[in-house]
């Protein structure tokens, strides 16, 4: 059964992404997460091997988000990669949330960093903030500030 709270994480995404292929990518996401992860566990195990198979940056960030909802985290993080190295803006923000949470911060930057590159507002503010607050002993204001207005 989807939790309420990461749906409600999806309708957020979809409707604050600004450049049309993260708004593409978050609406399909939105669209095909819901109803997949309301049927069961074996089931959709199998759509997120369907997903993984299509290859695209899209589809692969489908099958990782299905399969962390599982609890296989290992997995979700090798397909995240495998997605936000073909262009996926929004594997790119989870893997840089992944690394954040584990204290990884140049790997979080390196992820936050293609995910703005592809487009993704958010991650930059992501990326600011590190550069600004988060990473310890690597206070960059100019590259907060570069990051910050990337968009503007």
């Amino acid at each position: 059964m989807a939790n309420p709270m990461k749906v409600k994480r999806m309708q957020t995404r979809l409707f604050s992404a600004s450049s049309d292929e993260v708004r593409k990518e978050a609406a399909l996401s939105f669209l095909v997460l819901g109803p997949i992860l309301q049927k069961p566990k074996m089931e959709q195990r199998g759509q997120a091997l369907l997903y993984e198979t299509k290859g695209s940056g899209c589809d692969l960030f489908i099958a990782a988000t299905i399969l962390a909802e599982l609890g296989d985290k290992k997995r979700s993080v090798d397909l995240l990669e495998r997605a936000a190295t073909k262009g996926s803006p929004a594997a790119g923000m989870q893997l840089g949330a992944h690394f954040l949470e584990k204290h990884d911060f140049k790997a979080a930057m390196k992820w936050y960093r293609k995910s703005a590159d592809l487009g993704n507002p958010i991650a930059a503010h992501k990326l600011a903030a590190l550069y600004d607050f988060e990473a310890p002993g690597k206070r960059d204001l100019a590259s907060a500030v570069s990051a910050c207005f990337s968009f503007c």
